[in-house]
């Protein structure tokens, strides 16, 4: 069978350098907010070319305490895309603020601007969070000039987007505060949970890195209400140390991927998305088939596995439709059709050219 993602692979091929991190970890004996993550903040800051960077538990905790250091809650309004996995929601919904869903364009499955300043036009909103899906980059030049016109938080989710470009300049550096999870199946993955939160603002980072741990301004002194328990350990921050410097070269075999499947996939019932090759770092690479069931199936039966990245849109699933009156502005006409048409394969830097011949082959025939 060949997988969505080959975990096996990647820890093989990498054993030794494991191996060593962890040995340097136990050596120390400093298991939680040592040297390896204070070495990884200033590594991973550096690789983004931003001030700044707070490691936290998981990437769900970096966009709901990032959300926090900025007050948001009760009344708050924070516009997001319904299409990208809910993790967006979850925290807006935690906060017990208010997602104003945006569509999303029908070639790159990314926010749709136009969409989001009639949005902006029609209510006050207080934060936005731009998802780089897929590991593509939405138009920042476009954002920001939204930004300044209208004034709002701007949070980037880069949790599928480590390493991609804008004109040049990584996403995660635009924001006000931006966002990144490192789940193992990330483009920049630890063995376990963990995420981060980057930004230029120093206050910003300063009441993140308060809230982490307890809201404590120093030890057992709690100063800042909302603070919870939610800190990267030093076995996973010493993996992402030594992972961090491949990153780039990862990313690239993921573009060679994608430019095999962009050149050999040729059937006619099969949309491909519409991607910068050259930005993006193709986290997930998604097709689009009115049938997606019967080539889900039919991948199956020739040992190709694939997965849906994401079945429901956020506005349809059960706690937001229980727990929120939503309103008229929730026109989700793409980003509802996506979700019945979409479907995942494989596409990681350990898979081979035979594996991806084959795949374009099945896909073909189907």
């Amino acid at each position: 069978m060949i997988f969505v993602n080959d975990l096996q692979s990647r820890v093989s091929i990498n054993s030794n350098l494991i191996n060593s991190a962890f040995q340097r970890v136990l050596d120390s004996s400093y298991f939680i907010l040592g040297n390896e993550v204070n070495s990884f903040e200033e590594e991973f800051a550096s690789y983004l070319k931003v001030n700044y960077c707070a490691s936290v538990a998981n990437g769900s905790d970096a966009l709901e305490l990032a959300m926090k250091s900025i007050s948001i809650g009760i009344n708050s309004k924070i516009a997001t895309v319904a299409n990208a996995g809910f993790y967006s929601t979850q925290a807006i919904l935690n906060l017990s603020a208010e997602p104003i869903y945006i569509d999303v364009n029908e070639n790159n499955y990314l926010i749709d601007l136009n969409h989001l300043e009639d949005a902006l036009k029609k209510y006050t909103i207080d934060a936005v969070v731009i998802t780089h899906l897929f590991g593509q980059s939405v138009d920042m030049s476009s954002v920001l000039k939204l930004k300044e016109k209208y004034n709002f938080f701007l949070i980037e989710d880069c949790a599928q987007s480590h390493g991609s470009k804008f004109k040049n300049q990584m996403t995660g550096s635009f924001g006000d505060l931006s966002t990144f999870s490192f789940y193992p199946t990330k483009n920049l993955g630890c063995l376990g949970d963990g995420g981060a939160v980057v930004s230029n603002d120093k206050k910003l980072i300063e009441k993140i890195k308060m809230l982490r741990q307890y809201g404590w301004k120093n030890k057992y002194i709690s100063e800042l209400p909302g603070g919870v328990n939610s800190r990267l350990d030093e076995l996973q921050a010493a993996i992402l140390r030594d992972f961090l410097p491949l990153l780039d070269d990862w990313n690239h075999k993921r573009r060679e991927v994608a430019k095999r499947y962009f050149k050999g996939i040729a059937n006619d019932k099969v949309n491909l998305p519409s991607s910068e090759v050259d930005q993006s770092v193709f986290h997930l690479f998604v097709i689009k088939a009115d049938d997606r069931n019967g080539l889900k199936d039919y991948l199956y039966k020739h040992n190709i596995a694939s997965e849906i990245h994401y079945p429901i849109i956020d506005s349809e699933q059960k706690t937001v439709r229980e727990n929120l009156k939503l309103n008229d502005y929730n026109d989700l006409t793409i980003s509802k059709e996506l979700s019945e048409k979409i479907i995942t394969i494989p596409c990681y830097p350990e898979l081979s050219n035979d594996k991806i011949d084959q795949i374009i082959g099945v896909i073909n025939n189907w």
